[in-house]
């Protein structure tokens, strides 16, 4: 669409539709979440905000969950269109994630009353609480959190030495683990396939030039 950048797809569960990002220019423009047929065709607008922000298709297809970054916290709207609905206020550090079951939300958030410290939030969408708040195992890299397909432990990943790879997090209070053995490079992002065998994983570097320059003063 002229005068339009997109991104950040994610397809439904039930093969049905994709929803993305669509951020338009101009005095009326804004970032809002949108709908297409699984074929790219039949768009529809499901949000209205100035920045909306990576959505995700409910596990049922039936609910699109986005972070509001104007005003703050998580929204929702129907597959079909309808009135944003907000889910949470709470101010999220990166983005977020919703259980196969549908029960709950997961996502990070600075605590800045104990020490400024990123803990990693469960947050029950049905009473619209805090379930728990924990540790990160591992100091994360990049704002990316996903559940595993069973439900039973979030993902995200952490960087060592220049490389990033990806950490399984249980949810049971079990040791966690290193998932990939990546010996380069950072992860970008990440997606389960629809029946969760496979990881597909976007990975690149930033190349950055250092330049010196002295301030050379004529006697």
């Amino acid at each position: 669409e002229p005068g339009s950048i997109n991104g950040d797809p994610w397809e439904c569960s039930n093969g049905k539709y994709l929803v993305f990002l669509l951020s338009q220019f101009g005095a009326n423009g804004g970032q809002n979440i949108w709908r297409a047929d699984s074929s790219g065709g039949n768009l529809k607008q499901l949000s209205n905000g100035k920045q909306d922000n990576f959505p995700v298709c409910s596990p049922d297809s039936q609910w699109v969950y986005y972070r509001d970054d104007s005003a703050g916290g998580i929204m929702k709207v129907p597959i079909d269109g309808g009135t944003p609905e907000r889910v949470t206020a709470q101010t999220l550090d990166g983005t977020f994630d919703i259980s196969p079951d549908g029960a709950t939300a997961v996502f990070g958030i600075i605590d800045h009353a104990n020490g400024h410290q990123d803990k990693l939030v469960f947050f029950d969408l049905s009473t619209r609480q805090i379930r728990k708040s924990v540790n990160f195992e591992r100091q994360r890299a990049g704002a990316f959190i996903r559940f595993a397909r069973d439900g039973k432990s979030v993902v995200y990943p952490i960087r060592e030495n220049g490389v990033d790879n990806l950490w399984q997090h249980p949810l049971d209070g079990s040791a966690g683990k290193q998932l990939t053995s990546f010996k380069a490079e950072h992860i970008w992002d990440y997606h389960w396939s629809p029946d969760g065998r496979q990881l597909a994983l976007v990975r690149g570097h930033t190349d950055s030039d250092v330049v010196l320059i002295r301030d050379m003063q004529q006697q």
